[in-house]
């Protein structure tokens, strides 16, 4: 998890993607689900210890293009692909077991994200595929926005500092 260069892609041509490794059974689950399924990239890999340039840069390009990043929980409850997400203008989709949002007493996750339980995996592809586009393009300034707010280094060093006061 790093700095990425930020480029506005206002055309997003993928609805839907995800590219990383299988670190979890709700990775596995939610990428069995929506396998094959119109409208959905998936690029999933074994994981290692250290991620390739050439495997960060497709990270970095299909999550761009993306209007929804799948955000699966990896081997803790939650993701940083949540936040690379938000970085790159796609809204997140977090899918756990358990719940675990920064900054929840003060964000409303649910205008710059979808945040769903392991349980509604079921649903979440027709939910997806015919999203609002209006409320998707108020839905990814609001993720980039927070994200530069609260999650970029600036912005959560802010947001400690005003904690502690």
């Amino acid at each position: 998890c790093g700095p990425h260069e930020i480029v506005d892609d206002p055309l997003k041509t993928i609805p839907c993607s995800f590219v990383g490794s299988m670190t979890h059974t709700i990775r596995q689950s939610l990428l069995s689900f929506v396998h094959n399924k119109p409208g959905i990239l998936v690029q999933a890999f074994e994981w290692q210890e250290t991620v390739s340039e050439q495997k960060a840069d497709l990270f970095k390009k299909i999550t761009q293009k993306s209007i929804f990043s799948l955000c699966p929980r990896g081997y803790g409850a939650t993701s940083y692909r949540l936040y690379e997400a938000m970085q790159l203008g796609s809204i997140p989709v977090y899918v756990s077991d358990h719940h675990l949002l920064p900054w929840s007493d003060v964000l409303d996750w649910d205008k710059f994200a979808i945040v769903r339980k392991e349980t509604q995996i079921d649903s979440l592809y027709d939910e997806l595929i015919n999203f609002n586009g209006t409320k998707a393009l108020d839905m990814q300034k609001e993720a980039k926005r927070v994200w530069k707010e609260y999650f970029s280094i600036q912005g959560t060093c802010k947001q400690i500092i005003k904690k502690l006061q």
